[in-house]
C-alpha cells in the first residue's frame, strides 16, 4: 500500500493488526519503548517568500496576543480547520479533491544537467525551506485515510498529508497578503485559549 506521509501511519497500524498487536497494558508499553507516542513530526516543503511572509505575521501575532505565536501554531490551528471542514463537509471527497487541485501550486523539479532546480508553473525558479511540525497522531491519521478514500474516486493522485499542509498554509498565507482574512488574533486568540 503506499504511504501518504512522511510517517505512514496507515502502514504503521496495519503492522500493528496483522501481528494482533492490541490496545492492552503491554502494547502501550512497548509504544512506549518504540518512540510511538500522541505526536508525529513532518518536514513540509515551502516556498521562501510564504515562510518569511508567514514569519512575519507570527510575529504580529505574538505582539497582539502577547504569548509565542509560531509557523508550527498557525499551520496547526489551519490544519484542525481543514479537518474540522472534512467532517463538516461529510466528507464530500470530490469538492475537497478540487479545492486542493485549484490551491496546489506545488512546483516541478528540473534537472538541468547541471543544478537541480525547482521552478513554478510559469517557469520561473522557486527558492524553497522547510519547516518541521508536530502533529497529533490521530489527526495526522485521520488526513492519511481522507487521503487513502481520495485513491477510490482518483486513483494515482499525488497528493501526501505534506503537501496538503503546505496547500493550507500557502493559501492562508496568499488569501492574507490579499487582505481576505479579517481579525485573524481575535481567531487565534480563541483557538490558543482552547489549546490550554
Amino acid at each position: 500500500m503506499r504511504a501518504y506521509s512522511q510517517v505512514n501511519i496507515i502502514g504503521e497500524e496495519l503492522d500493528r493488526i496483522e501481528g494482533s498487536y492490541t490496545d492492552s497494558f503491554l502494547s502501550k508499553v512497548i509504544d512506549r519503548m518504540l518512540g510511538i507516542n500522541n505526536n508525529v513530526f513532518l518536514t513540509i516543503s515551502m516556498p521562501s517568500v510564504i515562510v518569511i511572509r508567514s514569519r512575519t505575521l507570527c510575529y504580529d501575532i505574538t505582539k497582539d496576543i502577547k504569548v509565542k505565536f509560531t509557523q508550527t501554531h498557525l499551520l496547526s490551528a489551519l490544519y484542525e480547520d481543514f479537518l474540522l471542514y472534512l467532517r463538516k463537509s461529510n466528507n464530500n471527497l470530490h469538492e475537497i479533491y478540487n479545492w486542493l487541485v485549484v490551491r496546489d501550486t506545488s512546483s516541478v523539479k528540473i534537472n538541468d544537467y547541471s543544478l537541480n532546480n525547482e521552478v513554478d508553473r510559469n517557469g520561473e525558479s522557486v527558492d524553497r525551506c522547510h519547516i518541521k511540525i508536530g502533529i497529533d497522531r490521530e489527526d495526522a491519521l485521520r488526513g492519511e485515510n481522507f487521503l487513502l478514500d481520495l485513491e477510490d474516486f482518483y486513483p494515482g493522485h499525488h497528493f501526501t498529508l505534506e503537501l496538503i499542509l503546505e496547500i493550507i498554509f500557502t493559501d492562508f498565507i496568499n488569501e492574507y497578503k490579499q487582505g481576505n482574512v479579517k481579525c485573524i488574533a481575535q481567531k487565534l486568540i480563541k483557538y490558543t485559549e482552547s489549546k490550554n
